[in-house]
């Protein structure tokens, strides 16, 4: 059974004691603020069955937002990982420092500039997670069956991503609390066996 869960805010806001209320405001938007499918009862009266899930997904790496890419590298070189060539994403105002190969890579993110996303994270946040990537060998299709789920997209259509990869950003609101990106990788670049 699906369970959608919506704040009521003036519920909320008389059920809870004041000294109990959170410092931060409660959300704007429920967390989970589209549900997975419609709800539609079938011919039996039950409501249907999720889609069939996406098959082929792998980790793709882990991305920690930092103010300072050469500071931020010294642990993971300690660690014995390798640092691949630093790369400017341009559209998403942010330097890239990519450790180790294949999959469960760690990248490293430092923002261009305080006004980009990752800048924003920063300020807000301070260093540390920004989000986890898990790679998909056809994006378009990827896209098209979440949204059909009731996915929700940080942008409408993909963007270009470190390396010529292909990149769509899942709402945290929809995964739980953590910003998930779907990596499409140019042919031969960061996949397993590939250059």
């Amino acid at each position: 059974m699906l369970v959608r869960l919506q704040f009521n805010r003036p519920l909320l806001e008389r059920l809870l004691p004041k000294r109990r209320l959170l410092e931060r405001p409660l959300p704007k938007r429920p967390l989970l603020h589209r549900p997975l499918l419609d709800r539609r009862p079938s011919a039996s009266g039950r409501v249907t069955e999720l889609p069939e899930p996406l098959r082929g997904l792998a980790l793709d790496h882990v991305a920690i937002a930092v103010p300072d890419l050469e500071a931020a590298s010294a642990p993971y070189r300690l660690l014995g990982l390798t640092a691949g060539d630093d790369e400017l994403v341009a559209g998403q105002g942010v330097r890239v420092r990519m450790f180790g190969a294949d999959a469960g890579k760690v990248e490293l993110l430092e923002p261009t500039a305080p006004d980009t996303p990752v800048g924003r994270f920063l300020a807000k946040r301070g260093s540390g997670l920004h989000h986890l990537a898990l790679r998909v060998d056809r994006l378009e299709s990827a896209v098209s069956r979440l949204a059909e789920a009731g996915a929700d997209f940080i942008d409408p259509v993909p963007r270009q991503g470190h390396s010529g990869s292909r990149v769509i950003f899942l709402h945290p609101g929809w995964t739980g609390g953590v910003l998930l990106e779907l990596v499409e990788h140019a042919s031969g670049h960061g996949v397993p066996g590939g250059a």
